[in-house]
């Protein structure tokens, strides 16, 4: 289904993380989505997507509006977005983090 989208929005008023987020970024979909919670640190505004307070509607929808009339602005955000998602979010980069976090350990531990 997030193939088929042109963008994904959220609306919700919290998000824990904004799995959903993520993966239509991962999908290089771009997000319109509230800044409560998790989106607020997966997203850049303007960047990647754009972010709203949870409410406001008329915000919600003029940056949706704006991002289907606006098929280059799409693209732009969601090949960003993408590359975000990789760079940040993938398998390999929490993997990556993981191996930091118990090299960090191992270190201090084994003076």
């Amino acid at each position: 289904m997030l193939a088929a989208a042109d963008v994904v929005v959220c609306s919700s008023y919290f998000e824990g993380f904004g799995v959903v987020n993520v993966e239509a970024m991962a999908c290089g979909k771009p997000v319109v989505s509230t800044n409560r919670g998790g989106p607020a640190e997966t997203i850049v505004h303007g960047e990647t997507g754009y972010l709203v307070e949870p409410g406001d509607a008329a915000a919600l929808a003029t940056h949706v509006i704006e991002l289907l009339r606006d098929p280059s602005e799409r693209a732009r955000l969601g090949a960003a977005g993408r590359d975000r998602t990789l760079r940040l979010f993938s398998a390999r980069a929490a993997s990556a983090r993981f191996m930091q976090v118990l090299d960090g350990l191992l270190h201090h531990f084994s003076k």
